[in-house]
């Protein structure tokens, strides 16, 4: 397959939907030799923060000297997005070739009464597949959803990391913060070493059960490693001191907004010192993180003359954050909001998190079959807030009217779904 065959070969999947069971993937995985079991694995579950900590991890590791494959979801504008290697995305040739790789094996385990692979689990597999072709020394793996029947599951991964607990995807994981620890924890082995971020207080009997039962070790923010210093930087990110697993780390410059990033940069550290097993060189530790990106969160854009910030934020927990650091970052001043959501979503609990911060909505969609519609986004918007909300779905003219009501001194805040995020992104050529 050429490229453009293997991306519909792989869009062809997307309608099969969500089917939870790993044996599928083992399967195919089983066909290719299972070669993901011969690298050190790095699996990141967690409500938020998943992606920038997976970033964050590998990064690090390349900055000791050490080749990372790097596999996250969603993607933003292309799937080649998903699957980079040291820093750098997958290309058109090379990913073609991993899809084309598995869809044969995928082909002969449906020939033998096997059961297809979805859109999520062809990427995995695709991704795996490529790293292994590229030689890394580590695999840094992002769950796409919950953990213990996730298809990135299929790995055996020397670290787990839990980057924190929050509500979303209820219907799959549980209405409790313990039922979604138990499925989040999944991923964690015997004689795993589990890094666990900021967890909820009734998740921790739950996080020490997993630990005793498989036999791993877990390293607690807080506790084993944290952040002793934050400085807001004049150019935006932080300058941030350290304590490692093994090491402190002082003065180290992160280029991310969000003072949450702080805390992903601390458990990315930890997490890549406990593949090696040791601490860090921190001068090389200090030029690699001036390379660290986390395109689509609180990433500040010029649109014409005002600023335009784009984050995916797009459930309770990560929309109260973004109020949050969008107050502590850019004061009182509120934000004309463009915003699409999908509709599984808790959009009545994400909008306490984000009124505060909006002076007026502008309702959009994503071009994904599982966005919430324009007429019944703004309805239920006007149903929790006092904001005017005005209707574009085309995201093209939502940002447009957005920049027309924010007037010359205002500014414009795109949320509540990475789909969106990316949509928009592309339409200012980013």
């Amino acid at each position: 397959m050429d490229y453009a065959e293997a991306i519909s070969y792989l869009f062809s999947h997307i309608g099969l939907g969500k089917k939870f069971g790993l044996e599928p993937m083992r399967a195919v995985m089983a066909r290719m030799g299972d070669p993901h079991a011969r690298h050190r694995v790095i699996h990141v579950a967690g409500t938020n923060g998943k992606t920038s900590t997976s970033r964050i991890a590998g990064q690090v590791l390349l900055t000791q000297g050490y080749s990372a494959g790097v596999f996250t979801s969603p993607h933003l504008q292309k799937v080649e997005e998903r699957i980079a290697v040291n820093g750098r995305p997958v290309s058109a040739d090379n990913l073609a070739a991993a899809i084309t790789e598995v869809a044969g094996f995928v082909a002969e385990e449906v020939a033998d009464g096997g059961r297809p692979l979805t859109y999520f689990e062809l990427t995995t597999a695709a991704a795996l597949a490529h790293f292994v072709s590229a030689g890394v020394d580590a695999i840094v793996l992002e769950v796409g959803l919950g953990g213990r029947l996730d298809a990135t599951n299929v790995v055996s991964a020397e670290v787990a990391v839990l980057t924190g607990l929050g509500f979303d995807h209820t219907e799959y994981l549980g209405d409790t913060i313990p039922q979604i620890a138990e499925e989040k924890l999944g991923i964690v082995g015997p004689g795993a070493r589990l890094v666990c971020g900021a967890i909820p207080s009734e998740a921790a009997p739950v996080v020490e059960r997993k630990a005793r039962t498989v036999g791993a070790d877990v390293m607690w923010l807080g506790k084993d490693f944290g952040i002793r210093s934050i400085l807001p930087r004049p150019q935006g990110g932080w300058t941030v001191s350290v304590d490692g697993l093994y090491g402190s780390y002082e003065n180290l410059e992160l280029p991310l907004r969000g003072r949450y990033q702080v805390r992903n940069l601390a458990v990315g550290i930890a997490a890549a010192e406990a593949w090696l097993e040791k601490g860090l060189d921190v001068e090389r530790l200090r030029r690699g993180l001036s390379e660290v990106t986390a395109p689509g969160r609180m990433e500040l854009v010029e649109y014409g003359s005002i600023p335009l910030l784009l984050d995916g934020a797009h459930n309770p927990e990560a929309c109260s954050v973004l109020g949050k650091s969008l107050l502590e970052e850019f004061g009182e001043r509120k934000w004309v909001g463009v915003l699409g959501v999908m509709d599984d979503k808790d959009l009545e609990s994400m909008m306490v998190g984000l009124a505060p911060v909006l002076d007026r909505v502008v309702a959009s969609r994503a071009d994904s079959s599982r966005a919430l519609i324009t007429s019944r986004l703004a309805q239920r918007i006007r149903a929790v807030c006092d904001l005017d909300v005005m209707e574009c779905p085309d995201p093209s003219q939502a940002v447009r009217e957005a920049r027309r009501l924010a007037g010359d001194d205002g500014r414009v805040l795109v949320t509540g779904s990475l789909y969106l995020v990316g949509a928009v992104r592309t339409l200012l050529g980013l």
